[in-house]
């Protein structure tokens, strides 16, 4: 490869750092039960606020919740069962398991829904499964009361989001995460669909009215999936800063018999404080910048640019996203230690902590530079021609930095 000069490609470069100081996020005290209206207590483990200039919500985290979703709806959401009808989205690998309990929670709460049940997976994120939802809530008779509930992983959240944000220009939705990696996209109020030359390019800002977050149904997740979660916590943790990183790699075996599927030897203590946790430093991020306009949350997209363009080049559900997002933090490290941003020791650990939670950390041999760097240019990032990444210098430290498409081809290549 020809040589390059790394001063003239520094000049070129746009590079902001990032001043977050979240290593005391997730510090504070559990915040008491939640009481009803009837005086009666919840046994929640754990729950947050998400507070913005544009809309507060709850977080709750728990076990058993599923079975406690028509009460939360009524005392505390304070939705009336005879004048909110309820759509239920959900996925063909979910449904099995978890709509019963949903269901016979509204019944009991007295709410009138319909389920609706769509094939799983990133490629159901498209404009045309949106219309044949769509569809069925127009039959249905949903009308800008209803309440639509996104009972699935990140797929179904963000699709499910994005409907609400349209249909009939905005209905309430309550997210019913089910996944480890939808810690993360549950939380933030961003919904959307993907396009064939962009992920996530059809979409808007939509708070969630809650979300509650039943620990339990990471039991029947396939072991895959569990461990391509603990990316999006690993992310939280880096941004986080030296001290969430190093509790959430010290609880590598904690983490590991989740994803061997040894359920009966969980902790669901720890998992919950770690989880509670990186949905804290995410609550941080959204509430300083809830829709992007400050660039501080731009630091939630560490390992993203990388992970969105092997997504797109792959085809949507070749990687899943947390093991696309794993490669991500990699290449985008070793991008930053190219342009001495970083330090080797850094990305040597990283690659390793990664590695030991069974994470992927190479980009596949069959994707050239060329495809990843044309699938970069699509990224919703960026601006003024470059391509726009938020690289880590080291845990807690987090650069916003432009790059022109031909250094990133170069610095890719070396």
């Amino acid at each position: 490869m020809a040589p390059y000069d790394l001063d003239q490609m520094k000049a070129r470069m746009v590079l902001r750092p990032l001043d977050l100081s979240l290593d005391k996020v997730g510090d504070e005290a559990q915040p008491p039960a939640l009481t009803v209206s009837e005086g009666q207590k919840y046994p929640i483990e754990e729950r947050l606020d998400i507070v913005t200039k544009n809309s507060v919500y709850p977080v709750i985290i728990g076990q058993d919740v599923l079975s406690r979703i028509g009460m939360y709806m009524v005392d505390l959401l304070h939705y009336e069962p005879s004048r909110h009808n309820v759509l239920i989205l959900t996925d063909e690998k979910v449904a099995p398991y978890y709509v019963s309990p949903v269901e016979e929670s509204l019944q009991k709460a007295g709410f009138r829904f319909l389920t609706v049940v769509r094939p799983a997976g990133e490629q159901e994120k498209r404009l045309a499964a949106v219309e044949e939802i769509i569809s069925h809530m127009i039959r249905y008779g949903l009308d800008r009361s209803g309440v639509l509930l996104a009972l699935g992983g990140g797929v179904i959240g963000d699709l499910g989001g994005f409907i609400a944000a349209t249909y009939m220009r905005g209905i309430d939705f309550i997210q019913i995460p089910t996944t480890v990696l939808a810690h993360d996209s549950s939380v933030g109020g961003k919904v959307a669909v993907n396009h064939p030359l962009g992920k996530n390019m059809i979409g808007a800002f939509y708070p969630p009215r809650a979300v509650f977050y039943d620990m339990l149904t990471f039991r029947t997740l396939p072991s895959r999936e569990i461990c391509a979660g603990y990316a999006e916590l690993i992310k939280h943790a880096l941004i986080s800063g030296e001290r969430f990183y190093t509790e959430l790699i010290r609880s590598r075996e904690v983490l590991l018999r989740l994803c061997d599927q040894r359920v009966e030897e969980a902790d669901w203590p720890i998992l919950t404080h770690l989880l509670s946790r990186g949905i804290a430093v995410k609550k941080a991020v959204v509430e300083r910048d809830e829709r992007e306009t400050s660039g501080e949350r731009e630091a939630l997209n560490i390992g993203h640019t990388v992970a969105h363009a092997l997504e797109l080049t792959l085809g949507y559900g070749t990687l899943l996203h947390g093991e696309a997002v794993a490669i991500g933090l990699v290449v985008e490290t070793e991008l930053a230690l190219r342009l001495g941003l970083a330090d080797a020791s850094f990305l040597a650990q990283l690659e390793t902590d990664l590695t030991s939670l069974r994470l992927p950390t190479k980009v596949p041999p069959d994707v050239t530079t060329e495809a990843l760097v044309q699938a970069m240019l699509a990224d919703k990032k960026n601006r003024h021609a470059s391509i726009h990444f938020a690289l880590l210098r080291a845990p807690g430290r987090v650069l916003r930095v432009g790059l022109a498409p031909d250094d990133v081809r170069t610095l890719l290549e070396k």
